[in-house]
C-alpha cells in the first residue's frame, strides 16, 4: 500500500540522455553557443546557406568542385582547406544539399566528423535516391526555409 509509482517520463527520460546530448536540446540563459561548420554540398546549397541573415558573419564552405570526394573545402573568398584541418575548431556540422550528386562525399564528411565526436545535421532539399549516412539529424524537404529554422533551433546563428 505504501509503494509510490513514478510516471516513466519523469524518471527514465531524465537519465536516458548523456550530458553531451543535453547540451544540444536544452536552452537556458547560460547555455553555450555552438561553433558550427556550414557546408553546402553544391553551389545552390552554399548560396542558400549564405542567404541566411542569422549567419551573415560566418564562413560558408563548399566542396571543391575538382575533387569533392577528397573532402577539400573552399569558402566564398576561394580559400581552400581540407575538412580534417577545419573541423577541429567546430562542434557541429550543418550540411545542405540540393541534389544527390555529392551523397558519397557526405558520407565521408560524416565519417570525419564522427571521428572527432562532432554532431552532423544534413538538410536534404531533394528526393533523389542516394547513400544516406546515419547522421544525427536528416531533414528531407523541398522547403529551403527550414535552414533558418534549423539554425535557430541549434543555436548556431550569429550572437
Amino acid at each position: 500500500m505504501g509503494k509510490t509509482v513514478q510516471p516513466t517520463l519523469l524518471h527514465s527520460c531524465a537519465k536516458a540522455s548523456s550530458a553531451s546530448e543535453l547540451l544540444f536540446r536544452v536552452q537556458y540563459p547560460n547555455s553555450r553557443h555552438r561553433r558550427a561548420l556550414f557546408l553546402g554540398l553544391d553551389d545552390a546549397a552554399a548560396d542558400l546557406i549564405r542567404s541566411q541573415p542569422a549567419i551573415a558573419s560566418q564562413p560558408v564552405y563548399r566542396l571543391a568542385a575538382d575533387a569533392p570526394n577528397q573532402l577539400t573545402l573552399s569558402d566564398e573568398r576561394g580559400t581552400v582547406g581540407h575538412l580534417e584541418a577545419l573541423i577541429s575548431a567546430h562542434d557541429l556540422v550543418l550540411m545542405v544539399s540540393t541534389n544527390a550528386s555529392q551523397d558519397q562525399a557526405a558520407a565521408g564528411i560524416y565519417d570525419t566528423a564522427r571521428s572527432h565526436n562532432i554532431m552532423v545535421n544534413w538538410i536534404i532539399l531533394h528526393q533523389q535516391p542516394g547513400r544516406r549516412p546515419q547522421v544525427a539529424n536528416q531533414i528531407f524537404t523541398k522547403d529551403p526555409d527550414i535552414i533558418a529554422t534549423t539554425i535557430d533551433a541549434l543555436r548556431i546563428g550569429d550572437l
